[in-house]
């Protein structure tokens, strides 16, 4: 059982390593043409203010 702080921590720790999975993922997107510079700067900006 994982216990939680006051605000949490555990979750907002889980958070990032699928935040930068995703990173990782649109980037291989925008290699293969399948996004622009523009759609994955755009969603990249998005992912990291999840952090």
């Amino acid at each position: 059982m994982i216990q939680r702080g006051k605000h949490g921590a555990p979750a907002e720790a889980a958070a990032q390593p699928d935040v930068v999975e995703q990173i990782a993922k649109l980037a291989s997107l925008h290699d293969a043409g399948i996004l622009t510079d523009e759609e994955f700067a755009e969603k990249k900006a998005e992912l990291l203010g999840r952090l």
